[in-house]
């Protein structure tokens, strides 16, 4: 998945070595199986890997079906991100939210999910884009859509749009506003409509990504609560964050959302856009960090 594979990006990138990205596949019966009841998959089984291939220093990296590989380096350097709901000693160190509940002498707590959001990033993707023809306060709406935890109500558009009159009338701001394949297609139609004036830009996802040189040019940022990314992204920024409420949720995003809201101030749009400072998460910094830590410590002891 492109957030997974990005939070391991992030971290290497912060880290400052060079690197490469292995996509990996599992072929069946693994792919459904691993890591349970297997800890271990056949090489044979696994696509993405080259075993010829010298064995690294080091490995980051996030998602069930990564597992079973990792397992077979035994020498490298071992970093997984989430909660892998197998034991940790499995790894060097594991990095996980404080929402995922995991607790150990080798695990990094970090408020949300590491990401690639920087202020030379951000500055770095406005250079590709031209948005002076919007007003110079802009509000970036990022919009999710049904996942696992959350279904956007059909009405989501109506909601939004009645919230935001007062700033859309009053023709001091600009909206940039991206939606996402899980957006439902007819609410997305309505987003591309409620947004379709001379005051706003929606991006249908054709031609170069705007969403960091959206979180660049933003002075506020509005963010559906069913996307741990968007919101971990958003409020790596600095800038004032708000979410827009959903139906369903769960209680691991209710511990993120508390978290948020005790550490960047992060509030439910209700109609308000407000200003408000906060140190910028940097989550991704905190686990490379670690990673140099322990490594060095590694390499002393072998």
């Amino acid at each position: 998945m492109a957030g997974t594979e990005n939070q391991c990006i992030a971290i290497a990138e912060r880290l400052g070595v060079s690197y490469s990205v292995k996509r990996i596949a599992l072929q069946q019966p693994f792919r459904t199986l691993s890591p349970f009841p297997f800890l271990t998959t056949p090489k044979p089984f696994i696509n993405g890997i080259d075993w010829t291939e010298n064995e690294p220093d080091l490995i980051i990296a996030a998602g069930r079906k990564a597992i079973p590989v990792v397992l077979q380096f035994k020498n490298a350097f071992t970093v997984f991100l989430q909660n892998p709901k197998i034991s940790l000693s499995h790894f060097d160190l594991v990095a996980a939210p404080a929402h995922d509940g995991l607790h150990g002498s080798n695990v990094i707590t970090t408020c949300a999910a590491p990401n690639r959001v920087t202020p030379e990033l951000l500055k770095s993707a406005a250079g590709q884009f031209d948005f002076s023809s919007l007003p110079d306060k802009k509000v970036a709406v990022l919009i999710g859509g049904n996942s696992k935890s959350h279904t956007m109500p059909h009405d989501f558009a109506e909601k939004l749009r009645h919230n935001l009159a007062p700033f859309m009338q009053s023709g001091e701001y600009g909206f940039l506003v991206t939606a996402s394949r899980r957006t439902p297609k007819d609410i997305s139609e309505n987003l591309k409509t409620l947004f379709g004036g001379k005051t706003s830009l929606f991006w249908n996802g054709v031609g170069d990504n705007p969403y960091h040189a959206y979180l660049d040019a933003a002075d506020f940022i509005l963010v559906t609560e069913d996307s741990t990314s968007m919101l971990s992204d958003a409020c790596s920024t600095g800038k004032p964050v708000y979410r827009l409420a959903l139906n369903g949720g769960s209680l691991k995003f209710n511990r993120l959302y508390t978290a948020l809201e005790n550490r960047c101030g992060l509030r439910i749009f209700n109609g308000q856009l407000d200003h408000w400072n906060y140190i910028p998460l940097n989550d991704a910094q905190l686990i490379a960090d670690e990673i140099k830590k322990s490594f060095a410590k590694m390499r002393q002891t072998s």
